[in-house]
């Protein structure tokens, strides 16, 4: 009965340690330079950039000659981990219409590539790392 016990307090212990290494993971991965792809115009002068670090968010708007930078909002968000599905939570931010509170659903996440998914408003962002 004991073993048991035990088994099952190890079983939490190694749980809770693999779910706390893998948002750091998670965390360090996501944190530099993103540009937002822009799926309707891919031929655009001017694209947005994402800079992501250590919970600090600023989205610049940038012409493609690198003449004109513009900061369009900035703010701050946290990494969630429910049920082994990852969320970029924006909490802060200067301008909601760029970007909206709440939890963006982490669909991919490579060295290169990020997607986030808003579920209620089923709004897929794309970005590729700078």
């Amino acid at each position: 009965m004991k073993s048991i016990s035990l088994l099952k307090i190890l079983f939490l212990i190694i749980l809770i340690l693999f779910v706390s290494s893998c948002k750091k993971i998670i965390e360090d991965k996501i944190d530099g330079r993103w540009r937002r792809v822009n799926v309707n115009n891919v031929t655009s002068d001017t694209f947005e950039e994402w800079q992501l670090n250590n919970g600090s968010l600023y989205v610049d708007s940038i012409y493609v000659n690198g003449l004109y930078t513009n900061t369009i909002s900035y703010g701050e968000y946290v990494i969630k981990s429910k049920f082994f599905k990852r969320f970029f939570s924006v909490t802060k931010t200067s301008n909601n219409s760029v970007v909206s509170f709440g939890d963006w659903k982490i669909e991919k996440l490579t060295k290169q590539h990020l997607i986030i998914y808003r579920p209620e408003s089923g709004l897929y962002i794309e970005f590729e790392k700078q």
